[in-house]
């Protein structure tokens, strides 16, 4: 018989996880920043060009690295296989490498096709997420510098500035979910319309001074598990399928379902997700007893105002507390999910272990889907964009290893990124491959001259590995919201 575990509170040893075979977790990185121990897993040019035999390579020593410098200017490195580079050295795959002009040829070795849109280098937009001080759900808010991140026109055709005909196909968008999904996307769908049942039952409770409903907050929950225990993917899925709505009810959602999914990649039990999927459903009930516009406020918020915002934490705390059926332990993962890892966090300034590890699951959770929801004070970025800031603050506001498994779980490209192929079509992540999270599924929406698909396909990357002219099919790059016309979230507008 199994030892029965406490329930959450309950710390998993996440940098002990095992690597799964053939599975890796690729950053690109400028050269500079390499160092002995670290895998390199791609070069700027093929392998053999390069003078080796295999492909992939561990540096041992300064020697070895001295010769990837001579030769490359970027690499991809293996985060599971070897040491992390520092994050100054990371290059997003919409960046330009660091020290590189704006207007710079690409390595010779390089061959994109000739068009329009083949000045290389030109910047498509630039995305800024720059939350003002004291927004709680802003990674920002605890310290870390604001993220500028570009996007590049793409080397192989004109980009097209309005797809007015790309934005009207919600039946082909479902149609096609249903196709990857089958019969689990309604099952999915039903789960997602119990948790929206139960957090706004929840919220009018929380506003009225009502005990909440843990039964029903509780079926909720359930459901959705349960269609996570089928198939995850189809979970995600509806998720980007609900983005429009009311920030306060999805939000809760949305964290709920991360968590769940995250905590079930980190080995919990039924019991623990039930704990942990209430406590970031019910993460920032408090909010409703703030006053509206100060939720809603565009601008920076004065310090009075900060400290009127933060003691949502307080009165989410007391809300979970005084309704029976809901644990000490949610009460308290809803206390601590605004804590960071270096102790810039609040209500306590706690640090890193003391910090329960439900309340960092959230905390992380609920910054990603901050930073991937439009606000008042800030457009959304994509799912790409958000997993790489992560990325360059953990070990500071969230610990190292747990972002390096949150990233391992939903994928360098989530569901829900724009992605341009190898091949030149864009599409939009369908669904995450357990073991190459680097090949997703994509639903096709752009042909190679960036115009609309006469019907949309899907390829799934880790079963389809060529293009049509026989050249390996790969994920070239993650694309900015906006990009070519396109918003994954217009797809599914009834």
């Amino acid at each position: 018989m199994r030892p029965q575990r406490p329930l959450l509170p309950w710390r998993c040893p996440v940098s002990d996880a095992a690597v799964d075979p053939g599975f890796s977790m690729d950053l690109r990185i400028v050269t500079e920043g390499l160092e002995p121990g670290m895998y390199v897993s791609q070069l700027d040019r093929p392998w053999k060009e390069a003078g080796f035999a295999l492909e992939g390579w561990m540096l041992r020593n300064e020697e070895d690295v001295r010769r990837v410098r001579a030769l490359c200017r970027y690499v991809h490195v293996d985060i599971l296989r070897g040491k992390a580079p520092d994050s100054r050295f990371v290059v997003l795959d919409m960046e330009q490498p660091p020290g590189e002009q704006a207007d710079a040829e690409p390595p010779p070795t390089i061959e994109r096709e000739p068009g329009p849109a083949g000045e290389q280098g030109r910047p498509l937009q630039v995305v800024r997420w720059e939350a003002p001080e004291g927004q709680g759900e802003a990674i920002e808010a605890s310290g870390a510098p604001p993220g500028v991140l570009e996007g590049w026109v793409s080397a192989v055709a004109t980009p097209v500035s309005e797809l007015p005909e790309a934005l009207s196909v919600v039946p082909a968008a479902q149609r096609v979910g249903r196709e990857v999904f089958g019969d689990e996307l309604d099952a999915a769908r039903d789960a997602h319309a119990r948790l929206e049942a139960g957090i706004r039952s929840a919220l009018d409770n929380a506003r009225s001074g009502v005990a909440l409903d843990a039964g029903k907050l509780q079926e909720g929950v359930d459901a959705m598990l349960d269609s996570l225990g089928r198939n995850p993917g189809a979970m995600s899925w509806v998720l980007e399928m609900q983005r429009k709505g009311d920030y306060i009810y999805r939000h809760g959602i949305a964290c709920s379902i991360w968590a769940a999914t995250f905590g079930r990649h980190l080995g919990l039990d039924r019991n623990e997700l039930r704990e942990l999927s209430l406590g970031a459903l019910l993460s920032d009930v408090g909010k409703v007893r703030l006053p509206t516009e100060l939720l809603l406020k565009a601008g920076p918020l004065e310090p009075d105002e900060i400290r009127h915002l933060r003691a949502h934490v307080d009165e989410s705390r007391r809300i979970v507390a005084e309704s029976a059926g809901l644990s000490d332990a949610i009460a308290r993962m809803v206390a601590e999910h605004h804590e960071r890892h270096d102790g810039s966090g609040y209500p306590r300034a706690l640090r890193g272990p003391q910090i329960v590890l439900a309340a960092r699951i959230v905390g992380l959770v609920d910054s990603y889907d901050a930073m991937t929801s439009d606000r008042g004070y800030a457009s959304r970025r994509s799912p790409h964009q958000a997993m790489m800031e992560l990325y360059r603050v953990r070990d500071r506001l969230f610990e190292g290893a747990l972002v390096e498994q949150f990233i391992r779980v939903c994928g360098v490209f989530p569901t829900g990124t724009l992605v341009e192929l190898s091949d030149g079509t864009v599409g939009v992540v369908m669904a995450v491959n357990a073991l190459r999270r680097l090949r997703p599924v994509v639903m096709l929406l752009l042909d190679a001259a960036k115009q609309p698909l006469a019907e949309f396909a899907v390829v799934d990357l880790a079963r389809v590995e060529t293009d049509a002219r026989g050249e390996p099919l790969t994920v070239r790059a993650g694309l900015p919201l906006g990009s070519y016309g396109l918003d994954p979230a217009q797809l599914f507008l009834d």
